[in-house]
């Protein structure tokens, strides 16, 4: 933080603008006990954690939702180039010679880059400001210090060299939460299975978000209710200070807890029943996984079981947010109230997760059903409806989301290049 603190107001916001207030997590301590011990619970058929029942996972909504970057993202998602020169792309993040990165990378012995030496090399660079209206080279690799230890950490003392990819592209306008979040769930799987070794894949974030989603730990949901101009970091790291417990008291904790203990909206969901959908099955209700669908198909099909059948076919296209409209006539309505029953029936729609304790998404489903019939029966009595306020339609994945999703399908699941996630798979 001592060079946080050196960097000026107009530096601090061209940070802020690509990572929020993660950088906050630096003087956050990782609770490994309680993440290990959580791990123990994690379901790796299906990619949940398993509570006594109640099945939990990190979305891409919400791990965007606890970042909240200020600066839109107009180019994808993050897509991993194996081919990558790192001393070349060194070159162009942080400025300097080619010879110079060359030189680093031999001494980090050609696998990452010295934490020591990118601290020394920054800490010069803030104590003398250029003329323009940020520190340039400052600021990428003081970003490039937090994505190396905050976000993807590798070693204690290095910063793994195919980070310097994920900033380039992260600043240039790509999304980086599809590629934490999989190399989350890649290594929760890793230590799963070899019951040792450290996360990778942000477990700050990871630690923020399971304790955010067990009453415990607080007395209202921190994705609804907060609502003043802090982020949701720089309101869950004050809230969230985990206690000091062994193995064994986590152990019994958790092996606890309740449905009841348990609480799941997330901020970003739109209020009031809903129909949600890909447009190639447009009305059919989907869970709230909306972005894991556009992005890790396969994985959304374990989550989900037998619950819904994505066709193979569309599983990548854009999902939207589709609500009734008003304005439309009756006989319209009738038609396409019809066609979405034809389209639901088509769909197989077993029994849902919690029948004894229902999610937000089940009472969303139900509530969909029950909206669905009782805009039938307006539709088919008479063709004379009430005004109703229009809902504003939420706006679609961008057209290059597509093409960036499926194209990076198979490189995400190799990883970002890192040696150790070669035989890793999630």
């Amino acid at each position: 933080m001592r060079i946080w603190r050196t960097l000026r107001l107009v530096d601090h916001s061209f940070i802020q603008g690509i990572v929020g207030d993660v950088v906050m997590f630096a003087e956050v301590s990782v609770d490994w006990i309680f993440l290990r011990t959580a791990i123990e619970f994690w379901d790796p058929q299906h990619a949940v954690f398993n509570f006594q029942g109640t099945k939990l996972t990190p979305t891409i909504e919400e791990y965007t939702a606890l970042i909240q970057r200020p600066t839109p993202t107009t180019q994808g998602i993050f897509i991993p180039n194996p081919f990558a020169v790192i001393r070349s792309q060194l070159y162009t993040l942080l400025g300097i010679p080619v010879q110079e990165a060359h030189h680093e990378l031999h001494q980090g012995w050609d696998h990452g880059i010295r934490i020591a030496w990118l601290v020394d090399w920054m800490l010069l660079r803030a104590l003398t400001p250029s003329t323009g209206s940020y520190q340039r080279d400052a600021c990428h690799g003081f970003l490039l210090l937090i994505f190396g230890t905050l976000l993807f950490p590798h070693v204690p003392n290095l910063i793994d060299r195919a980070i310097a990819q994920v900033v380039l592209q992260a600043i240039g306008g790509h999304s980086y939460v599809e590629a934490l979040l999989a190399e989350t769930v890649r290594f929760i799987d890793y230590v799963r299975e070899v019951r040792h070794g450290r996360m990778r894949g942000s477990p700050h974030l990871l630690q923020v978000w399971l304790l955010a989603h067990s009453r415990p730990f607080c007395s209202s949901h921190p994705f609804s209710y907060i609502a003043d101009e802090r982020s949701l970091i720089a309101c869950l790291v004050s809230v969230f200070p985990p206690p000091e417990r062994s193995f064994s008291k986590w152990r019994h904790f958790l092996r606890e807890l309740t449905p009841a203990r348990f609480l799941w909206v997330a901020h970003w969901n739109p209020d009031g029943p809903m129909i949600t959908g890909c447009p190639g099955i447009v009305g059919v209700p989907l869970l709230r996984h909306l972005g894991s669908t556009l992005i890790f198909p396969g994985w959304v099909i374990r989550q989900l079981g037998g619950l819904q059948d994505i066709p193979a076919e569309i599983d990548r296209l854009p999902y939207r947010i589709q609500w009734a409209d008003p304005t439309s006539t009756a006989p319209a309505r009738f038609l396409q109230i019809r066609e979405i029953h034809r389209q639901r029936d088509a769909s197989i729609i077993q029994r849902l997760y919690f029948p004894e304790h229902p999610t937000d998404e089940e009472k969303a489903l139900s509530a969909t059903s029950a909206y669905v019939a009782q805009f039938n029966s307006q539709g088919s009595t008479s063709p004379q409806q009430p005004q109703i306020v229009p809902i504003p339609r939420a706006a679609c994945a961008h057209p290059n989301f597509i093409s960036s999703g499926h194209a990076c399908a198979k490189p995400m699941q190799r990883g970002l290049g890192f040696p150790a996630m070669v035989n890793v798979t999630c």
